[in-house]
């Protein structure tokens, strides 16, 4: 066949016409709504030394409800808000965040995505690959400390992403989840 009888769409075409934006539209503000509250309202709900992560709450949802490819992408813009907040090597905060939502994202092909353990499964495993991989990749604290810290933080942000399951299914509809 002649392939010149098939014209391709130019970039900026397919960009305009890409079925992905209600989804990128509901995503992208609720990682800098997690981030920015991440940075106000996290410090005042500490109990004790552990410190809720709502980026990495956003970014539990995002994983098992979209492909990995959307999931990496909203890891990596999470990483990237979250060490413009705090005093991390951005590197490494943003490599985690990608390999674990990525890895995180490949959970559905094993457990339903839509049950409350799921939900628990997934943020238990998303923190302990983020946190594992941020201490390899730049080690900052003596490992017991780092690792206490970690179990507690993984403990509460596993009851909160339960507690928050309704809310961002309402956000994060499952129809949302089949679109590219």
């Amino acid at each position: 066949m002649n392939s010149y009888l098939y014209a391709r769409p130019h970039w900026f075409a397919r960009l305009l016409l890409w079925r992905g934006w209600r989804l990128l539209v509901r995503w992208v503000p609720m990682v800098v709504l997690a981030n920015v509250l991440q940075g106000t309202l996290a410090p005042s709900m500490r109990i004790a030394g552990a410190l809720p992560d709502m980026p990495l709450l956003i970014l539990t949802y995002l994983a098992l409800w979209t492909n990995p490819s959307v999931s990496a992408l909203a890891g990596f813009t999470t990483g990237l808000l979250s060490a413009s907040m705090i005093d991390q090597q951005v590197g490494s905060l943003i490599l985690s965040r990608t390999l674990g939502a990525w890895l995180v994202a490949l959970l559905p092909m094993v457990i339903a995505p839509r049950r409350v353990a799921s939900i628990l499964l997934a943020s238990i495993l998303l923190i302990g690959v983020c946190q594992g991989l941020l201490y390899l990749f730049a080690p900052s604290v003596g490992g017991l400390t780092f690792w206490g810290t970690t179990l507690r933080s993984m403990v509460y942000n596993s009851v909160l992403a339960v507690l928050a399951y309704g809310l961002f299914r309402r956000w994060l509809p499952p129809e949302l989840s089949e679109e590219d």
